[in-house]
């Protein structure tokens, strides 16, 4: 039993301790331009054909008020029910998961470095390669970082190839993790099935 329940129909209006809600309902009695219950007992005011309103006592909770208050609960839990996504949406929100757990691993890997820097990776890569087999190619970029860090060509090239091999390691592990994990994702048929789906990409022991 609610302590305070105020019922307005006209306003299609039913507060239930100190909440109001707007419902659609039909009154238990004809004419009743509002019903107060307070603390165990109420009133019921009806108005007469000739306009008038006057006050009766509720005799029942159960009979009188309580379908009232049912009719507030249900409108209540729907306004508060929680969101269910459509299963494209709960699908499009896992692989967004999935993806973000790939990247901020590999994300990671380059955090140390200045954008601008990440931006010559490929061409450190190529010039070493190129490097690598025929050291009488002209590599200007590894040349300049060679005089630049007072070190030989031939072990910045080292350096750089074993940085490539190793965040290519890395990368193809974690890449082929969120792969499979997508490929997992696209077998499932159910809203309930990919929120269950549990994202887990680990570094290899490996590469870490």
């Amino acid at each position: 039993m609610k302590e305070h329940v105020t019922v307005i129909p006209e306003d299609k209006i039913i507060i239930v301790d100190s909440l109001p809600l707007q419902c659609e309902f039909d009154t238990h009695i004809a004419g009743l331009h509002a019903l107060q219950w307070h603390n165990g007992k109420g009133e019921l005011e009806i108005v007469s054909d000739d306009g008038k309103i006057s006050n009766h006592e509720i005799s029942s909770y159960t009979s009188e008020v309580n379908s009232y208050v049912e009719i507030w609960q249900a409108k209540y839990d729907e306004i508060n029910a929680p969101y269910v996504p459509t299963f494209e949406e709960a699908k499009a929100a896992k692989l967004a998961e999935i993806n973000a757990a790939c990247d901020s691993i590999l994300n990671a890997a380059t955090a140390t470095y200045p954008a601008s820097e990440v931006l010559t990776f490929d061409q450190q890569v190529r010039e070493a390669q190129t490097y690598q087999t025929d050291n009488a190619t002209s590599v200007p970029l590894l040349s300049a970082l060679a005089t630049s860090r007072k070190i030989t060509l031939p072990e910045l090239v080292q350096r750089i190839l074993v940085k490539h091999d190793a965040f290519s390691a890395l990368s193809g592990s974690i890449i082929g993790q969120r792969q499979a994990l997508e490929d997992v994702l696209d077998t499932l048929t159910t809203v309930e099935s990919v929120q269950a789906l549990i994202i887990n990409i680990q570094i290899p022991e490996s590469v870490a």
